[in-house]
């Protein structure tokens, strides 16, 4: 009959190893998932700094793609890390080597902020009702949890390797290195293909038609895919609206949103006014474009 002492190794050693070929495979879908989220965070990051330090607006189709490919690759990992962290920590949690486990549950806990995180501020409307955090300065802090946890997770899991299994340090290397240079190639390619489109008069108003046309439309962030304006017309497609999204469009038109334009009598004759003004004294009317 095995002692107290050991009885915990012999109730380990039954249950096999930690990582079971079933769970490597898991753990291998997490791991590429998680490269390909930190391939796509470093370039969104990235592009996110150059957009800050040269007050240039970058958020075009390639950034776009990238953000929802973020999403989606967010989704797909959120199985393989809790089916793998939750069957690894069944199999492990009462092991001799504690300071392995240990640094494993607080692995699995960084990894579950993270995935927390990322599902709260992600804003999605579903049945009429918006899911996510709404207040900035609590969707602030999450972010910042959000940005934080993986490079947590990544140190964490060196520590678990360190005081368990062989960690492979030439892969790790690999991996990492490939991810940076993909991301600054990306970032490169995509300050690269940021075309300058030449000038045209619109309204009386020499206007930039740049693909970024954040100055456009300033202090709106708006941007349209040619960088000048939209036509009237399209704008006020209202019944096409309608056909696809009765719900928004018959709350739309109960409020008081419904009469905030230039079918406002009120509004319209205060921009016309103002705009008159800005013309007579600076030439231009972009002083008038304020949000009423």
């Amino acid at each position: 009959m095995p002692s107290p002492k050991t009885s915990g190794v012999y109730r380990h050693r039954s249950r096999g190893p930690a990582v079971t070929r079933q769970l490597r495979w898991w753990l291998t879908v997490a791991l590429v998932l998680f490269s390909l989220l930190i391939v796509d965070s470093l370039y969104l990051g990235a592009v996110d700094v150059v957009q800050w330090w040269t007050g240039t607006s970058l958020e075009q189709g390639p950034y776009i793609w990238a953000f929802l490919a973020h999403l989606v690759l967010g989704v797909l990992i959120t199985v393989p890390i809790i089916v793998f962290g939750i069957r690894h920590a069944l199999r492990s949690y009462d092991r001799p080597n504690r300071r392995a486990v240990a640094v494993g549950w607080a692995l699995l806990i960084t990894a579950v902020l993270m995935l927390v995180s990322g599902y709260l501020i992600t804003r999605v409307t579903i049945g009429g009702h918006e899911w996510g955090i709404q207040d900035s300065g609590a969707r602030d802090i999450v972010f910042w949890i959000h940005v934080g946890t993986p490079v947590i997770g990544i140190w964490f899991f060196v520590l678990h390797r360190l005081v368990g299994s062989a960690l492979r340090w030439k892969r790790g290397v690999v991996i990492g290195g490939g991810s940076l240079a993909v991301s600054i190639i990306a970032v490169w390619i995509h300050l690269a293909v940021t075309v300058d489109y030449p000038t045209r008069e619109i309204g009386g108003e020499r206007l930039a038609t740049a693909v970024s046309s954040i100055e456009t439309f300033s202090p709106s962030l708006l941007e349209t895919t040619h960088g000048g304006l939209i036509s009237a017309e399209h704008l006020l497609a209202i019944e096409s609206c309608r056909e696809c999204h009765p719900d928004s469009h018959s709350s739309w038109e109960r409020s008081v949103h419904h009469h905030s334009s230039f079918n406002n009598p009120l509004y319209a004759f205060s921009v016309r006014n103002t705009r008159q003004k800005m013309m007579e004294r600076d030439g231009s009317v972009r002083p008038a474009r304020f949000c009423a």
